[in-house]
């Protein structure tokens, strides 16, 4: 297809002025995917399905949609539109766009170290003049050359492998359900703005509340397919084991000790991701609900936990940063997935559904269906924490448990940000009683096991706290309204701060500070917000 050959061209004019063969050979081969892809899009098989889907730009875009029988179900709950009165679609063109983002990056990041190797280049020259760079003793400029043909030849292997996970894929459609937003329907569940791709889940992931730096995890989406790599090592590959064994492993013998067992009601798995958690706590006997906000992810973990994963290889690593790195070489590893066959009928009672976490069961038709629910490095996903709590808490039976393991990271799109002290002291006064509750004390990394020997001068790892909570049969105090209310109430809370506090930046971006002011910047170090009540009266906070 176009973004196919787009990258092929792309790569090859990033690597021309450092190697010309593989500038040749990316080019070459984008003329013969190009030819590919039209005759592949003139076949046609008996297990797949043609739709049509419609791009950003309004570009009928044809996707096969997976239609064969399936081990693990995938729902998709469609919201409808306020105003209009229309269903969402499932958000299949997201999928195009995170792929077009990672090549339009990874492109980017060709011609940056293309400039890198310039600058080196020169400054040698410049300084050792013709006998500087020798065959037996190469300098930097030399190293970088070589440097960039690599990571542009990983970087192709990898964006073809995701091409080939992110596909369209069977969804069953269950029944729509009003929006909690009355007639702001930029916050509706999985829909995509036709003009961005700054969609709820993208949201959930992304600073929006101020200038501070976001830490490298936060730096691309969730819902993208670098974040997919990521997670495939994390959750498919013998490379993230001893992870999985510290958090999955550990979540699997807490349920096993503490939660009841109700064949009838599943366990429920939010921010599941690629699908390992909740099929690890399958494959000990219990039902699971698994769920997660993206499109990327799902579409990915549509293919794990349905056995359709061919053997394959990936290069996590060389698009990571170029700082804190020890040894260069140490980039181009490669990882295999999947580390396990995902064997039929071991994943029975298992299913996954694609939404938001408090959008999807904060309603009274999930109220008290689930025996369990587990968090693994969820919660501080949370834009107001105390929607997830109160959902938590309504979906779970009376003696149900909460299982949770994660740090409190809060990303920048949260608008309170507890620390752990804090977060004990709302969860109990949810009506939990806190039957465990630790922190660790050796670091837990979170893409990949350490061998020994770091890759980089940064620890790229936690202390998670960890603890079980089990659901009280009358909570330490008195609702005053049921679930579906609460929802409504929290979520308009959480929607007119969003609104507020954006006025009050885009006020401060207008209004440049005075000279007497000196550097002091108030979006920057807290400072005063505007925050507009329901009359649209602002109240003066400090």
């Amino acid at each position: 297809d176009g973004s196919s050959c787009s990258f092929h061209v792309a790569a090859a004019v990033a690597a021309a002025i450092v190697c010309p063969l593989l500038a040749v050979a990316f080019a070459a081969e984008a003329r013969g995917n190009s030819s590919n892809n039209s005759n592949e899009g003139d076949q046609s098989s008996e297990a797949r399905t043609t739709t049509t889907a419609t791009t950003s730009n309004q570009t009928p875009l044809n996707v096969s949609v997976d239609t064969q029988s399936t081990l693990v179900p995938f729902f998709y709950v469609p919201s409808i539109k306020p105003n209009s009165g229309v269903m969402t679609e499932p958000p299949f063109n997201d999928l195009l766009r995170s792929l077009n983002k990672y090549h339009e990056d990874t492109t980017a990041f060709l011609a940056s170290m293309t400039r890198m190797h310039e600058v080196a280049r020169r400054s040698e020259w410049a300084i050792y003049g013709d006998k500087g760079d020798t065959p037996d003793n190469p300098l930097l400029a030399e190293k970088l050359r070589k440097k960039i043909g690599w990571i542009a030849e990983c970087l192709e292997k990898d964006y073809a492998t995701l091409q080939e996970l992110m596909q369209p894929f069977d969804i069953t459609l269950g029944l729509p359900f009003e929006g909690f937003h009355g007639d702001n329907s930029e916050q509706d569940v999985l829909h995509s703005n036709s003009n961005t791709c700054t969609d709820a889940s993208e949201r959930r992931y992304m600073p929006i509340l101020g200038r501070r730096r976001a830490d490298n995890d936060e730096n691309t989406s969730y819902d993208s397919a670098a974040q997919v790599i990521t997670h495939i090592v994390r959750d498919w590959s013998a490379c993230g084991s001893k992870i999985r064994l510290s958090l999955y492993g550990w979540c699997t013998d807490m349920l096993q000790k503490y939660a009841l067992r109700r064949d009838n009601l599943p366990v429920l798995v939010p921010g599941s991701g690629l699908g390992r958690l909740a099929y690890e706590i399958s494959g000990a006997g219990y039902p699971v609900e698994a769920n997660d906000v993206s499109i990327s992810m799902a579409a990915v973990a549509y293919r794990f936990l349905n056995g359709r994963v061919r053997k394959g290889t990936l290069h996590p690593f060389c698009f990571d940063f170029l700082v804190n790195e020890v040894d260069s070489g140490k980039r181009y590893d490669s990882i295999t997935y999947p580390d396990i066959e995902v064997s039929i009928g071991s994943n029975r009672g298992l299913s996954y559904t694609i939404g938001d976490f408090v959008h999807t069961y904060g309603t009274q038709q999930h109220h008290r269906q689930h025996s369990a629910i587990v968090t693994c490095f969820f919660i501080d996903t949370a834009t107001n924490i105390y929607e997830y709590l109160a959902v938590i808490r309504s979906v779970l039976c009376s003696g149900g448990v909460w299982i949770n393991v994660g740090p409190v990271q809060w990303h920048g799109n949260a608008l309170i940000q507890p620390s752990c002290d804090e977060m004990k002291l709302l969860i109990e006064g949810f009506g939990f009683e806190m039957l465990t509750w630790s922190l660790d004390s050796k670091p837990v990394n979170y893409r990949h096991n350490e061998d020994g020997n770091s890759r980089y001068t940064k620890a790229e790892a936690y202390l998670p706290i960890r603890f079980v909570a089990r659901k009280e049969n009358h909570g330490s105090r008195n609702k005053r309204q049921g679930i579906g209310a609460a929802v409504t109430e929290l979520r308009q809370v959480t929607s007119t701060i969003h609104r507020s506090t954006a006025y009050a930046e885009n006020k401060v971006k207008a209004e440049p500070p005075s000279e007497g002011n000196g550097s002091t910047d108030s979006a920057n170090h807290g400072g005063d917000y505007v925050f507009v009540d329901s009359d649209g009266e602002a109240d003066q906070m400090s």
